[in-house]
């Protein structure tokens, strides 16, 4: 058995961390919303529901209009005390 090179585990851990990062209980919509929100550059946020719906906002001037966007996005999809649990 070959064992694998530090740049080749650390090239997959790479890969791997934003969905092992993803938060719990989510739905496949925001799962989709969640890996647009990895994906994107900072500023950006995730907000999440207690039992349902999302939202993200990236692009923004700052970090804390990426939460207040998010915040907005997660409460228009009907959000039940949406809060920010992500964000840079």
């Amino acid at each position: 058995m070959k064992l694998l090179g530090t740049a080749t585990a650390l090239a997959l851990l790479l890969i791997v961390a934003p969905a092992m990062a993803m938060p719990a209980g989510m739905g496949a919509g925001c799962q989709k919303h969640y890996e647009t929100f990895a994906a994107s550059k900072a500023p950006k946020a995730f907000a999440k529901g207690t039992t349902k719906a999302c939202g993200y906002a990236y692009g923004k001037a700052n970090v804390a209009e990426a939460r207040k966007a998010a915040l907005g996005f997660c409460r228009a999809n009907k959000g039940d005390s949406c809060r920010v649990v992500e964000s840079e």
